[in-house]
């Protein structure tokens, strides 16, 4: 326990940034700064040391890069359009963080702008800027609302495709869609809408333990020293 809370002080001291947003690499900003934290926060979750902290540490991140609600920027400085992971993370990190308002307001402007996000526009139509069916059918579980049946098709499919076909950058974003499915619930959802993904649940979890598991992936993809990969192989040890 001890050493975990070690590498968490560590992650929160070195690789952030002054807002608060995750780093790859010590001093150098990237463009999913908000994606890299809650990655961190989903694995102290796991370890069962998340506190307030780090609910406040989500929300000084969360602010840094709000713009309205349903549109966000990369980073403070920059003002290009958003990258799409990240509003998966802001979805994630809310929940943990007990936001769930942020949640709605997502649901709420996709709702408004048939799925688009983008704050240089006032979320204007735009095929480039329009998150995918299964994103937003993920929103919709998060926030306790009924996706689409389409939108919900695309969900379930995408996880498993996620699973047979990705690479390791998008393996992780299926990882984190699964653990939150788990972690937060769908018992909402009507009967067909639940079985089915839990199913699919199910399956990317049976396909990534046969392909070398989460931590094979989070290898992959972090450098050696980076505290997400540390404490995820504190997990892998448990």
């Amino acid at each position: 326990m001890q050493e975990a809370i070690e590498i968490k002080n560590e992650f929160y001291s070195e690789w952030v940034t002054q807002e608060g947003l995750g780093l790859l690499e010590p001093g150098k900003p990237n463009d999913n700064g908000i994606l890299f934290l809650v990655f961190f926060q989903i694995l102290l979750d796991i370890f069962g040391i998340y506190d307030e902290k780090d609910q406040a540490h989500f929300v000084n991140a969360h602010e840094s890069i709000y713009v309205r609600p349903g549109e966000y920027k990369r980073r403070i400085e920059d003002f290009g359009t958003d990258a799409h992971d990240n509003m998966l993370a802001i979805v994630v990190g809310a929940k943990l963080a007990k936001k769930d308002y942020i949640v709605e307001e997502i649901c709420d402007h996709m709702d408004k702008t048939g799925g688009v996000s983008d704050h240089t526009t006032n979320s204007k139509w735009k095929l480039s800027q329009m998150r995918q069916g299964s994103e937003i059918a993920f929103y919709r579980i998060m926030a306790n609302r009924i996706p689409f049946f389409l939108d919900m098709f695309w969900l379930c499919g995408g996880l498993i495709v996620n699973a047979i076909k990705s690479n390791y950058s998008s393996k992780n974003l299926g990882f984190m869609r699964v653990w939150a499915l788990t972690r937060f619930g769908y018992s909402h959802l009507p009967y067909l809408y639940h079985a089915s993904l839990y199913l699919c649940v199910g399956i990317w979890w049976a396909i990534i333990t046969f392909k070398k598991g989460v931590l094979h992936n989070f290898s992959n993809y972090y450098v050696e020293r980076h505290p997400i990969l540390k404490l995820m192989r504190m997990i892998n040890g448990l």
